[in-house]
């Protein structure tokens, strides 16, 4: 599962795959193992995008295209707030940087909705 996760994180972290491609997904209903992987899957991206300095545009790049599908961004804004941001499968040093990534991916996704609903 760790692998398959990192392998999903750095396709998406490098454009080959899209965060639309989890519009199947409904996150608040995971089993124990995907939920494990979507825990992995997210903290990957946002410890990959962060490792050497924090840079809350290249988070936003990856994850403003789930505005478009307002219930894809409700559920990984539950799952960040729910599971990810908890930390309890990372490293010390690690959740710092998860719990902060949250956070902003958290607001860019909050903010982009309300500007689609503006629009």
């Amino acid at each position: 599962i760790v692998n398959l996760a990192k392998l999903f994180a750095w396709l998406i972290v490098n454009g080959g795959l899209s965060v639309i491609i989890l519009k199947t997904v409904t996150f608040t209903k995971l089993q124990s193992q995907s939920r494990l992987f979507f825990q992995l899957l997210f903290s990957h991206i946002i410890l990959t995008q962060n490792a050497s300095k924090r840079n809350p545009q290249l988070l936003v790049k990856i994850f403003i295209n789930v505005v478009h599908n307002p219930t894809l961004a409700q559920g990984i804004m539950f799952f960040l707030h729910h599971f990810v941001k908890t930390g309890d499968i990372l490293e010390e040093e690690e959740k710092e940087i998860v719990e902060w990534g949250c956070d902003v991916t958290k607001k860019a996704i909050q903010r982009s909705l309300s500007a689609e609903k503006i629009l």
